[in-house]
């Protein structure tokens, strides 16, 4: 065995470990390829998943948050009636006053 090893040319043996070498890095490139292939597709599929849950949420988003404004609207419409009758009994109360004093200095007077 040594004498077959011995005899084969030097180029040969190094041409055998280069190709060797190549077929291994080769085989190497090719499975991280193949590896990113598939985590472009998960990444695919993860992404796709998102834009859904997105567009279901923003509807969603959207419906709550013109809930809230029509809840909102109703509250200042409230606040407005309640403001309002305030007023008029304010405005009712200094008319009392007004015309308390004014026949209590026209008595006076």
């Amino acid at each position: 065995m040594e004498h077959l090893i011995t005899q084969i040319p030097g180029w040969i043996v190094t041409a055998i470990i280069g190709l060797f070498g190549i077929a291994v890095g080769w085989g190497f490139f090719k499975s991280e390829v193949t590896h990113l292939k598939e985590n472009q597709i998960n990444q695919r599929i993860k992404i796709e998943s998102l834009i859904a849950h997105c567009e279901i949420f923003r509807g969603e988003c959207s419906k709550r948050m013109d809930n809230k404004f029509d809840e909102i609207k109703k509250s200042i419409s409230d606040n407005r009636v309640v403001t309002t009758k305030q007023f008029e009994e304010i405005k009712e109360f200094m008319g009392y006053v007004r015309r308390m004093i004014e026949e209590s200095n026209g008595k006076r007077g």
